[in-house]
């Protein structure tokens, strides 16, 4: 029994430690995005080489669990390098606040987010699964930021993303993606601070457990960033963690670098699945510099639960000549 024992979980061992492997590599499979995203193939890895070694007691299998643990803490911290720095706010500084917001086309509950946009006074407001919000409360946002958009060209109500701004805002193009096809749904607009501006790019990638789709979406972001020169605000629900391999190979091959890592964004307390101890961060802000202007960081948190399954995140940041 012992030998059988043995041999089942460290048969198991070697298979996750190949999986770990590839979750490195472009390799699409659905199981493997699955480990990627939550990480997961670490610490079952670690925990059947932690078991062997209490069963057998040969220091191989500890040193192997340690192994194994220090190289998901090698990627953790990787992804930490990745996280803009906070910088302090001077009297001179022009803060601009962000409420960015997956509302979740079952949402309801309109009261509760105009009650929070009155509460933080978001100079700008990006809402991804719009389309559930009842038109009173479209056109009380609208009276209160004039640049908002975009409406859908053929119903003529708000779009899957939508943004409202107090800052001029230039919408510029208005992608839609059916399931199959590799662009993600995305807004891109310009904001004009005086001289300057700034790419606003809003995004909703698709579930997570679909390695193919996210890649092709990721692939296709990348390609459409690489030309922009103004400095870049890349915002909306990714439906990836902080640490995973593909948001953090897609960050740094488009030297981008992110508000947040280990804040929560998913679930809220009204999500259909509630984890209570869980710690997701999918609904990410990014920023690129531009050649003459940088983005500084000022504060980056989630909200109280408003009837999503998300939190709303507020970012404040200030952009100065380098």
């Amino acid at each position: 029994m012992r030998k059988v024992v043995s041999f089942v979980f460290s048969f198991g061992t070697l298979i996750l430690i190949c999986l770990t492997l590839i979750s490195f590599s472009d390799y699409q499979s659905q199981t493997f995005d699955i480990f990627d995203h939550l990480r997961l193939h670490y610490f079952i890895c670690a925990g059947f080489a932690i078991f062997i070694f209490l069963w057998l007691r040969k220091t191989i299998w500890l040193v192997l669990a340690l192994f194994v643990l220090l190289s998901n803490g090698t990627i953790l911290y990787s992804s930490q390098l990745l996280t803009l720095e906070e910088t302090e706010i001077n009297q001179s500084t022009k803060v601009i606040k962000l409420l960015n917001f997956n509302a979740y086309y079952k949402n309801k509950n309109a009261k509760k987010l105009i009650d929070y946009i009155n509460k933080e006074k978001p100079d700008v407001i990006v809402l991804e699964e719009f389309r559930g919000i009842t038109q009173e409360t479209v056109f009380l946002l609208k009276s209160q930021y004039p640049y908002s958009g975009p409406f859908d060209e053929i119903t003529r109500r708000p779009n899957y993303i939508y943004i409202f701004s107090k800052i001029p805002f230039e919408f510029k193009t208005l992608k839609h993606r059916e399931i199959g096809d590799k662009n993600p749904p995305m807004v891109h607009g310009k904001l004009k601070l005086g001289s300057t501006k700034i790419d606003l790019i809003a995004v909703h990638l698709y579930k997570p457990f679909n390695a193919q789709i996210k890649s092709d979406a990721l692939n296709w972001l990348s390609d459409y960033l690489k030309p922009l020169t103004n400095p870049i605000l890349l915002v909306g629900d990714f439906n990836l963690t902080p640490w995973s391999d593909a948001l953090m190979k897609f960050s740094s091959s488009n030297q981008l670098k992110k508000f947040g890592t280990f804040e929560r964004s998913w679930p809220s307390q009204t999500a259909i699945i509630y984890i209570p101890f869980a710690q997701f961060l999918i609904d990410h802000v990014f920023v690129r510099d531009g050649a003459l202007w940088k983005i500084n960081k000022h504060r980056f948190e989630a909200g109280p639960s408003i009837g999503s399954d998300h939190l709303p995140m507020i970012s404040e940041f200030s952009i100065e000549k380098k």
